[in-house]
């Protein structure tokens, strides 16, 4: 069992390892919680010099926050950066003349986004001898404030003399292009400075800078996006959308949504080929599961098309054989040459045309069986489909699955970004299903002729 004096010269020892590490410029996930442990393992000895132990816990739990948040933009780290301005509280409750606790719930505000936070933290932290007016004047342009920046090429770079010239230029070269709100050159010259100052050993950390430049550059691309997005959904020429799109893509290549607009304006031309490389790109990018879900619908659109020119003149052959026999009343005939069909090429379309011929035959359950298939398989039709099958289950009164089918509908076809609202989508559904319903009417086909024209027009594409 170790005494008093041993406790106190091994918490000490611990302490010192644990600065020792922190002292790296570029720390690894696994050395931050090795820092943690000797730090935990200090507080366990009750280590005696109670306000730098704390501060340096405030400052591992920043450090474990910035790392996850690099990993993973979208990470929760709120935990992580509560507990550290507890420990700075901490500390400075214990020593209210320390300035480093000061600088760190600047620092811990910053990662949170609470920006005028940051602000009076940092004015807190500053004095004479400190330059932070780049971060004050990115910080005021997060916060929508009016902003007027006047770089100065100078040696005094945040809280720290800076002698190299490389990194004095393009501090000054950032703060020139924050002035002409060129937001993604700003990013490009601290990126520099943070380099050169960790391959030149300088005593400033540019990468706090960095991040607040890297979030100004991305709230400014995704107000653009948004103004764009906004005149998409307002214009209605395909032209004019496909545009729109190559401007969406021009702004953020690296966006999976933007790559969205941008094949939706190819399928409203009835261009489908581009789609094939947009989805091989997009699979390469990080995607949440929502975007991966969609990139899954488009790739079978692309299937679709793909059967659908394969089996071009047989296809149509079959199609226009069925459509006379149905015209005749020959119902099941028809039925029997879209049931061969299918089973023979397997392209979708030919699912609807089995669903919208079984209904005229009085067979519900099987019209409703096949449109539900080629929602699991087909895209292309997707809108006309889901019409179908919302009037079939209106028809046999069960509203609740009428209800899902126009929600999956709407959110997997895309039609809040092409600018139709939610309730036009169900207006639209209701008037179709009281036109059809009204004195007794047959629910009439909502896919049939129409699917069979647009893949016509495809083909001439």
């Amino acid at each position: 069992m170790l005494g008093e004096k041993d406790t106190i010269e091994l918490s000490e020892i611990y302490f010192q390892q644990a600065k020792n590490i922190l002292q790296e410029k570029k720390l690894s996930m696994h050395q931050i919680n090795r820092a943690k442990r000797f730090l935990q393992q200090c507080q366990k000895m009750n280590y005696q010099n109670v306000w730098e132990l704390e501060q340096m816990l405030g400052r591992v739990n920043l450090l474990e926050a910035k790392a996850r948040l690099q990993k993973n933009r979208k990470c929760d780290v709120q935990n992580y950066i509560v507990n550290a301005k507890m420990h700075y509280y901490m500390a400075l409750t214990e020593n209210q003349e320390e300035t480093l606790s000061r600088l760190g719930l600047f620092l811990a505000s910053l990662l949170e986004e609470n920006y005028k936070e940051a602000y009076l933290e940092l004015e807190t932290y500053d004095t004479p001898d400190y330059d932070f007016s780049l971060v004050y004047a990115l910080l005021n342009f997060l916060m929508d404030k009016e902003t007027s920046y006047e770089p100065i090429e100078s040696t005094k770079i945040l809280n720290g003399e800076v002698t190299f010239p490389p990194i004095i230029r393009n501090y000054y070269l950032a703060g020139c292009a924050l002035k002409e709100n060129n937001f993604d050159k700003v990013v490009k010259h601290l990126e520099i400075c943070h380099n050169l100052s960790l391959q030149k050993d300088t005593q400033v950390d540019f990468s706090w800078v960095l991040i607040l430049a890297k979030r100004l550059f991305e709230k400014r691309m995704e107000a653009q996006k948004e103004e764009i997005k906004t005149l998409y959904a307002k214009e209605k020429h395909v032209g004019n959308r496909m545009l729109l799109s190559q401007k969406l893509l021009e702004v953020d290549r690296k966006d999976a949504d933007s790559h969205f607009y941008f094949m939706d304006s190819y399928m409203a031309l009835k261009v489908f080929s581009p789609l094939i490389d947009e989805c091989e790109l997009l699979r390469k990018i990080p995607l949440t599961q929502e975007q991966a879900d969609m990139v899954s619908l488009y790739e079978r659109l692309i299937y679709e098309k793909q059967l659908e020119e394969m089996f071009g003149k047989e296809l149509n052959y079959l199609s226009d054989t069925a459509s006379k026999l149905e015209l005749e009343g020959a119902y099941e005939e028809a039925l029997t040459h879209y049931e061969y069909g299918y089973g023979k090429m397997k392209v979708p379309y030919l699912q609807l045309k089995v669903a919208e011929v079984s209904k005229k035959l009085g067979d519900t359950t099987s019209a409703i069986q096949y449109a539900e298939e080629y929602l699991q398989e087909g895209y292309c039709y997707y809108e006309e489909a889901s019409t179908f099958l919302y009037l079939l289950y209106r028809e046999t009164n069960n509203r609740e699955k009428a209800m899902q089918v126009a929600m999956d509908c709407y959110h997997k076809t895309r039609m809040n970004a092409k600018g139709c609202s939610l309730s036009e989508w169900m207006k639209r559904l209701n008037v179709q299903y009281e036109e059809d319903t009204k004195d007794g009417v047959e629910i009439s086909p909502v896919t049939g002729n129409a699917i069979y024209q647009k893949i016509k027009e495809s083909q001439c594409n």
